[in-house]
């Protein structure tokens, strides 16, 4: 049989790189299929493969066994070279350590293609990797220094010896942190950059062939290996034509989709630029966009089909979900998981999606274009690449499945077009033949058929037009999102309307309200507290004051002569809703300060000036008021600080800084400090208010963009390039400091009450709030939003968040944000309890007791005082809301107790107690409140009848998970295995029928392991289970007792999974921040969700249109649809 050589190439070096003798095999054979010949040359291959790293390696394949032996072995001499041993081989050539003694002396390496090998095609290849080393001349390329023949003829050249390591393993043996390894990858790129120049791809790029050495106590990169590179501009010699067509030369993971064609001829410049972004994505998340594992699995068509189709997760993405290992991971890099997942996400994502984009064009167009965006990032400016359009998506989606596409949409066109006429003329046929009865038959079927088909072309288009939608969701295009969802319909009940409805309620909170400013241009802005009104600014010093809300009007312009020939360049309105300050520039760059009080009369408003400018020698950075001390405090650009009497106008105090460069000022929440900081060195100054000496001195990693004090509280809200913190300054020697972000951020606006922290992202575009007591993010906020946002953030009118944008003012509802999250006292995972049909939730609160929540209706109902109370551990609520069943744990310390409590919800008293074993969860029985599962290191149903009180045993193993069926006649309960240990046969879940008595029997084993959560279906027809061993979904047929599908998530570590209540549709969550629904029929997914929280539980509730989830990090949130 003649085989195309690039299958034994590719199936020799698919299978040198997998470990496992075994599977090396099966893979072999699997690849080969039935050609005894190519299966026994890859054999013989693989069997004389020398072990060791192959320097200067070469994906081509190797010479037959009888020709392996090598005449040159150390101590020969090949010219003027003396070969000391032998130090890699690759598919053609071997590589030598030698030494030159003339007319220098000095250690080089010398490659001597190896015997056999003297093919046309080899040679040729050979030739023109020594020819293009000699063209290049770079400090970061291997350079070439001689060439020739042995004495047997082959030939060899001699090169510069690099004693280095792979890229990626230097940069993880000396913890190299993000910023240095962009650094250095800069470099790489100019490397090809000058490879490029000089008409030539490497089309090999990959760690060990980017080789680092340290001179100087400093790293120096070494690009080596141009064996299968490729020129673009001239030949490199007189042979490189006689490449085999369609041959795939380069490593299949770092491999570009067009390198991966049928064809090499096509490769030009930006076949690198994607190699260039698999290593750099090896480079900061530590894994290749493509699992190796998986393409060294399957066979030639298919690793091609792979590399040009399957797009890669995002390298956050794939950060966040590597569990256990991103914390070494984040070690080797000098960081947190935290940190560096918080780096990954945006610019860095973009970044690197851009270099692997499989459309090239979409790709940079060059090396430097490359390197140039990554330096926009590390100088923090605004970079280039940006996430893809939701056009671009559905044109991708569109080439790939044109053939589906255009075919059911033509057959359906046509159908419904010739349906008529072709039944028509049928119909007068029969009719002829007297088969009126049998012609309407055919005719109607006839229709249905052509509607099914018509439908169905429908549901494809629309069911991809739902995924881009969800995708510009998740990318902050709220507009195009909604853009996409009205231009076309849905029919109710299918399985995409509860995703779709999803969408356009997170669409519609994260739209909010807009209100047009019809004021230009817009000089300042602020918003009244009591949200009765705003005031903006315009050129000339015009201040227009109008009501917010449906009726706006225009109540009042203030045009003061007293100001003008100067600019107000910010106003401020006080706390209380009393002053307005505005701050301004004169012509001769000096500054002013105007105030007026502001009354209100039965909705109608008055200001009064205060008589007395405030005045500064230089520009005004920012002024701040607190009403408590009746002070206004002002800064101005070179360092002076002065504190004003807010009511008169007359100075109070001033003060000159060391230096200048100072931007911000704000008071403490009691009056007693002002905050400002210092922009070069990012040190933030606090000073006594009253006397304006230094109280102390901290500092900020990094440059700071704002300083605000919490109105309630010690503690200082500080935003910059390093992200974002809170400092509790109670006691300011032993500074207490809390991260929030680790994004870039500007402004920040705390709540009225101090509770909530509202944050501007530049880089996402969004506003982000945080609960300021724990930290954690409540809501995120995307809509049309600019950099307008950073100055004019700010809360109002019970937590009513505004932001002005482009002449426009975005309004957040953000109480219907907090209505919708609570965070419990677990900070592993949430203990979630829900009566689903009434809509009640039951959770352990901050200080251990239990709350009762109706969601719908909004009340919270407590359980227990702080007296003696102990951690939760699980929490249950039976079905008809009347009980509520809590696992505690009693004593810190061994010997421990483990007591389950009944809870009567209305009367508010323990009904009943019980010891147990060390509990999981807890479950009440879908139709009793008196049958209770408790699930742990020994799983007990437990009849709670005071009449006939039971417990039955069902197992002595480790369980993690339980549900019941809907009408609870059967129990699931779910093995768990310890991470790192294999499954076994323990860890399998079981699946009981419960019989009239309550009684558990009829035990059957589901071959699912490390169940972690699973669900019935609302008719009882199917079973569902995450299966954690495989990262799927497992479904199971409870009627015919076998398997029905298995469906493989997207999303790694999915954790919990629900019907939803009619069952159509499935809901997934996973704790790399992803809620997922998915099409249980057709066995896809419909369309994840980025939500950024790490979810352990998810579920539907029956009684309302919501969905409910509980965090890793103990939030418990909930979304109506």
């Amino acid at each position: 049989m003649n085989t195309n050589p690039r299958d034994e190439e590719l199936i020799f070096n698919s299978a040198r790189k997998i470990a496992c003798s075994e599977a090396r095999a099966k893979y072999v054979e699997q690849a080969c299929g039935g050609d005894a010949s190519l299966r026994k040359r890859v054999e013989v291959l693989l069997n004389t493969l020398s072990s060791g790293a192959l320097f200067l390696e070469s994906p081509a394949f190797g010479p037959p066994a009888d020709r392996q032996d090598l005449d040159e072995k150390p101590g020969i001499e090949v010219g003027r070279y003396k070969l000391i041993r032998k130090i890699g081989e690759g598919g053609f050539g071997v590589v030598y350590l030698a030494e030159q003694s003339h007319p220098i002396q000095r250690n080089v390496a010398l490659k001597i293609i190896k015997p056999g090998m003297d093919t046309r095609e080899v040679v040729a290849r050979f030739e023109a990797e020594r020819q293009v080393l000699a063209l290049m001349d770079h400090p970061n390329i291997s350079k070439v220094f001689d060439g020739g023949a042995t004495s047997s003829g082959r030939p060899y050249f001699v090169m510069e010896l690099v004693e280095g390591v792979p890229l990626t393993t230097y940069c993880d043996e000396s913890k190299r942190s993000t910023r240095q390894r962009l650094e250095l990858f800069i470099t790489v790129c100019n490397a090809i950059q000058h490879a490029h120049q000089k008409g030539v791809i490497h089309r090999d790029i990959k760690p060990s062939n980017v080789l680092v050495t340290v001179q100087d106590g400093e790293p120096l990169v070494k690009v080596i290996d141009f064996g299968v590179s490729k020129a673009i501009f001239q030949q490199l010699t007189e042979q490189s034509g006689v490449t085999q067509y369609g041959q795939m030369l380069g490593t299949p993971q770092y491999m570009s989709p067009e390198q991966a064609g049928a064809s090499g001829v096509d490769i030009d410049t930006r076949s690198d630029i994607y190699s260039l972004g698999v290593l750099l994505y090896e480079l900061l998340t530590g894994a290749t966009p493509l699992d190796p594992c998986k393409l060294h699995q399957n066979d030639y068509k298919e690793v091609q089909r792979l590399i040009r189709e399957e797009d890669p997760l995002k390298p956050s993405v794939r950060f966040s979900i590597l569990n256990e290992q991103s914390a070494s991971l984040a070690s080797l890099r000098g960081s947190v998981p935290k940190k560096l997942g918080s780096l990954l996400r945006g610019e860095l994502d973009w970044v690197i999606m851009k270099s692997l984009d499989k459309d090239r064009d979409r790709r940079y167009e060059t090396a430097n274009q490359f390197a140039a965006d990554i330096n926009n990032y590390l100088r923090g400016d605004a970079v280039e690449a940006c996430p893809p359009s939701w056009r671009y998506q559905l044109k991708k989606f569109s080439k790939r499945n044109r053939a589906t596409i255009l075919t059911g949409a033509a057959f359906a066109s046509v159908l419904l077009a010739s349906t008529i006429v072709s039944t028509t003329l049928y119909l007068s046929k029969l009719e002829s033949e007297g088969d009126a009865v049998n012609a309407k038959t055919v005719a109607e079927q006839a229709q249905r058929d052509a509607v099914k088909e018509a439908a169905n072309s429908r549901a494809l288009v629309n069911s991809q037009r739902l995924r881009i939608a969800i995708g510009a969701y998740n990318n902050g295009n709220i507009h195009q999102a909604m853009e996409l969802l009205g231009d076309f319909e849905y029919q109710p009940g299918d399985s995409t309307d509860i995703a779709r409805r999803f969408l356009e309620s997170l669409c519609k909170d994260q739209s909010g309200e807009v209100i047009s400013i019809d004021v230009s241009p817009i000089q300042g802005f602020a918003i009244d507290p009591a949200g009765e009104f705003y005031v903006a600014a315009e050129f000339g010093n015009r201040i227009v004051l109008r009501s917010l809300g449906a009726n706006a009007r225009e109540q009042l312009v203030i045009d003061e002569e007293t100001v003008a020939g100067s600019r107000i360049r910010q106003l401020t309105i006080s706390a209380d809703g009393q002053w307005l300050i505005a701050k301004c520039r004169t012509p001769s760059n000096t500054g002013i300060i105007a105030a007026w009080e502001i009354t209100r009369d039965n909705k109608a408003i008055a200001m009064k000036r205060v008589a007395q400018q405030m005045l500064h020698d230089a520009v005004i950075a920012n002024v701040d008021l607190h009403v408590g001390t009746n002070r206004i405090a002002s800064l101005d650009i070179e360092g002076r600080i002065k504190v004003w009497q807010l009511d008169t106008g007359e100075l109070v105090n001033e003060t000159r800084t060391s230096f200048g460069n100072k931007s911000n000022i704000c008071f403490s929440h009691d009056g007693r400090l002002l905050a400002t900081h210092e922009l070069r060195k990012g040190e933030i100054h606090l000073y006594a208010a009253l006397t304006l000496e230094v109280d102390s001195v901290h500092h900020y990693a990094g440059h700071i963009s704002s300083l605000r004090f919490s109105p309630t509280e010690m503690a200082l809200a500080i935003t910059g390039h390093s992200g974002t913190e809170i400092w509790n300054l109670t006691h300011p020697t032993a500074l207490q400091v809390r991260r929030l972000d680790w994004r870039r951020s500007f402004s920040c606006y705390y709540s009225r009450d101090g509770q909530l922290l509202s944050v501007y992202s530049p880089d996402e575009k969004a506003v982000n709030v945080f609960d300021a007591a724990s930290g954690k993010m409540l809501s995120r906020y995307r809509g049309e939003m600019t950099d307008g946002w950073k100055n004019s953030l700010a809360f109002y009118d019970d937590l009513q968040l505004a932001g002005l944008g482009d002449h426009e003012l975005n309004v957040f509802d953000v109480a219907k944000a907090t209505r919708g999250f609570v965070r419990t006292a677990r900070q592993w995972h949430a203990p979630l309890g829900s009566a689903n049909h009434h809509a009640k939730i039951a959770y352990p609160t901050e200080e251990e007791l239990i709350c009762s929540w109706d969601i719908v209706a909004g009340t919270k109902t407590i359980l227990g005082s702080a007296e003696n109370v102990a951690p939760v551990q699980a929490v249950a609520y039976s079905e008809d809301a009347t009980r509520i069943a809590v696992a505690r744990r009693i004593g810190e310390t061994a010997p421990r107790k483990h007591l389950v409590e009944i809870w009567d919800v209305n009367r508010r008293i323990v009904l009943d107690q019980f010891e147990t074993e060390p509990v999981w969860t807890l479950h009440f029985s879908p139709v009793s409140s008196d049958l209770l599962l408790v699930v742990g290191q020994m799983s007990q149903l437990r009849n709670l009848s005071r009449v006939s009180p039971s417990t039955q045993t069902l197992t002595d193993r480790n369980t993690i998970s339980a549900a019941f069926s809907d009408d609870g006649s059967r129990l699931l309960l779910g093995g768990g295995v310890p991470w790192g240990e294999a499954p076994d046969k323990f860890s399998e879940a079981r699946l009981w029928q419960i019989d009239a008595s309550n009684q558990a029997v009829d035990e059957q084993v589901i071959p699912t392991y490390r169940t972690y959560s699973s669900a019935f279906s609302s008719d009882g027809k199917l079973l569902a289970c995450v299966d954690l061993n495989s990262d799927s979904i497992f479904l199971w047929d409870l009627k015919r007792g076998e398997k029905h599908s298995e469906i493989k998530m997207s999303s790694p570590r999915v954790m919990s999974v629900d019907f939803s209540p009619g069952d159509e549709c499935m809901v997934v969550s996973s704790p790399a921040g992803e809620i997922t629904f998915v099409d249980y029929r057709k066995g896809e997914e419909i369309g994840t969700f980025q939500v950024n929280q790490s979810f352990r539980h998810v579920r539907f509730l029956d009684h309302d249109d919501r969905i409910v989830a509980s965090t890793m990090d103990g939030a418990i949130l909930q979304w109506a649809y």
